[in-house]
């Protein structure tokens, strides 16, 4: 048989050995004596060389300028090689710049006067002189491997190598250890299919009659594989952007397998409607690195709306002066829960703020999250009040995300960098739908991760880890009634503090949601006009409501002083109910006494 170097055979002239890690391609007796041919770039002190078969083919001295380089040179020569250059396929000619050498009538370099100068030529006699030197290496038969030196399998997966150039002979392939890399041929002939089977390092001896050539055989495993299909479930859309931007990065990493030890990153999220990508890199040591765009479909889904019952707080203390847990709580079945924080950074550096989920169970969990935060920033009843007037949007409209938590794994529902005296404010509403044994976390650290992937629960929390006392009633039914002529109607927000289980006061309520029934009669004869407002007992403060189903806000109210919410225009013996709707807002200063007056 004498197999054409990459050409297909014909069925009948065929003919494979398969033994052990040896494979033989069979040539007839007085085949050719051939040998690898390989061209390379060489930096050395006195310029940049192009070596094959271990000669020096040109030299390119510092100073000079051919066009691509020279390291450009060597791979165009062994792209031609690979397709059986022959010493005849090349030529050299003048040009208006200088003169070329040229295959097939395409120029492969140009000289220029002022390189040929450098070189001590000129620019025909410098391409006669190359040219002269590349037909060298070409004359006998040749081999050309392609890759040439190093061939990268992925575990468990094949990669290919194919040879060229103008020999035709006895080839021999050997792998030096059948536990990391296997090697078969193709149906083909015309290629060898290289397979990993173990990590590690090995080599592929490639043999003809007269030369050898060592490959190197690297079998890694990926730094992720990612998988399909990845969908982003929202509620109420639109989502704010932050908030799609989370559920979109959520879900590529939902899909996504990294290798232990490998870290994954995330780019930014590109696209629009209901069809976004989450570019992705991964890297890790042993591993190929990974980088791929993640195709993330945007999904619309409606959740019943949840009665929260649970309030966590996290504001105690409200100073942090070293990295600490702050808040530790179960999320208990799939039961909701409002979160609240607010601290500000008295450290004496920069920390890590941080509200995370830790799924300490062994199956997936999803969670429904509204989060709305505020800072870092230097005025705490701006970034209390700008946290208050979001959430408050959000929940009405019922919008959020739902997020994965892999069993025995860690999900930060949000993170920011607090420099010193930086505030930062924020709610979240947290509805578990699937999953068993989550653990809800605040805290402030010194840790700033630089891997986007869910990173696994800490030792310190997988044998029942104490839990912090801040756990309260969410919300406060009010009734408050006033009858024109009578005397005015006061109830005092947040004066009344709730006190849990542990006997844990929560002072002005923070986080509680009041909802107040308002009751005005007119039981005169005359037309009446009644006023509902707010007026700042505690000290400087805002607050946001629901008055009619609308969301309003007050101004800065001043110690003492008052606004009015809404003015009701009673006739002679009617009578008005209003619902206003209110949650103590982080930073102002509580109690704030709502008047029912005329």
């Amino acid at each position: 048989m004498r197999p054409a170097p990459g050409r297909r055979l014909p069925p009948p002239l065929r003919f494979v050995v398969v033994l052990g890690v040896v494979i033989g391609l069979s040539a007839p007796a007085g085949a050719w004596a051939a040998r690898f041919l390989q061209f390379e770039a060489i930096s050395r002190q006195q310029g940049v060389e192009l070596v094959a078969d271990g000669k020096l083919v040109l030299r390119v001295r510092p100073g000079m300028q051919i066009n691509g380089g020279v390291a450009r040179l060597a791979d165009e020569l062994n792209r031609l090689a690979f397709a059986g250059l022959k010493p005849g396929d090349l030529s050299v000619r003048t040009v208006p710049a200088g003169a070329q050498i040229v295959v097939g009538g395409k120029p492969l370099v140009t000289i220029d006067k002022a390189s040929a100068l450098l070189g001590g030529s000129t620019p025909a006699g410098l391409a006669g002189g190359w040219l002269n030197n590349i037909k060298a290496v070409l004359v006998s038969p040749y081999l050309v491997l392609e890759p040439r030196t190093r061939v990268q399998v992925p575990l468990g997966e094949g990669r290919t190598l194919r040879w060229g150039g103008t020999a035709t002979v006895d080839l021999t392939f050997a792998t030096g250890d059948a536990n990391v890399a296997g090697v078969q041929l193709d149906e083909a002939g015309a290629s060898l299919v290289v397979r990993g089977v173990g990590l590690g390092t090995t080599s592929l001896t490639a043999t003809v009659a007269g030369d050898t050539a060592r490959l190197t055989v690297e079998v890694k495993a990926w730094a992720a594989r990612v998988g399909g299909p990845a969908v982003a479930e929202i509620t109420a859309p639109p989502l704010p952007a932050d908030d799609l931007r989370r559920a979109l990065r959520n879900a590529a990493l939902s899909v996504t397998r990294p290798a232990p030890g490998a870290a994954v990153l995330l780019g930014e999220p590109r696209g629009g409607g209901s069809r976004y990508v989450v570019p992705l890199k991964a890297a890790g040591d042993g591993c190929f690195d990974v980088s791929a765009t993640v195709p993330v479909d945007l999904k619309a889904v409606t959740l019943p709306v949840p009665t929260v019952r649970q309030l966590l707080v996290s504001n105690m203390p409200e100073r942090v002066t070293e990295p600490a847990t702050l808040l530790r709580e179960r999320l208990l079945g799939t039961a909701p829960v409002r979160l609240l924080w607010h601290h500000v950074n008295s450290c004496a550096r920069a920390l890590r703020f941080a509200v995370r989920v830790a799924n300490l169970g062994e199956a997936p969990a999803r969670l429904h999250v509204t989060e709305s935060a505020s800072g870092p920033h230097d005025d705490e009843i701006f970034v209390g009040h700008q946290a208050m007037m979001r959430f408050l949007g959000l929940t009405a409209q019922g919008e959020g995300y739902l997020l994965n938590v892999p069993a025995g794994r860690v999900l930060d529902l949000y993170d920011v960098r607090l420099d010193v005296s930086d505030i930062v404010s924020g709610l979240a509403q947290v509805t578990p739908l699937e999953g068993k044994d989550l653990l809800l976390e605040v805290l402030a650290e010194d840790a700033w991760p630089t891997d986007a992937y869910f990173p696994p629960v800490p030792d310190r929390l997988r044998s029942d880890p104490p839990l912090t006392p801040y756990r309260f009633e969410a919300a406060k039914e009010v009734a408050l009634a006033y009858e024109v002529g009578g005397a005015w109607g006061f109830y005092s927000i947040g004066r009344d503090f709730s006190t849990n289980l542990q006997g844990q006061k929560l002072f002005g309520d923070y986080g509680v949601l009041y909802t107040i029934t308002i009751t005005c009669k007119n039981p005169t004869a005359e037309a009446a006009r009644c006023y509902l407002t707010f007026r700042a007992g505690g000290g400087v403060a805002r607050a946001s409501y629901f008055l009619h189903g609308k969301l309003t806000e007050t101004g800065l109210l001043h110690p003492g002083s008052e606004e009015v919410l809404e003015r009701l225009d009673l006739k002679p013996g009617e009578e008005r109910v209003v619902k206003l709707v209110t949650m103590p807002e982080s930073g102002s200063n509580y109690p704030i006494t709502l008047t029912v007056r005329n």
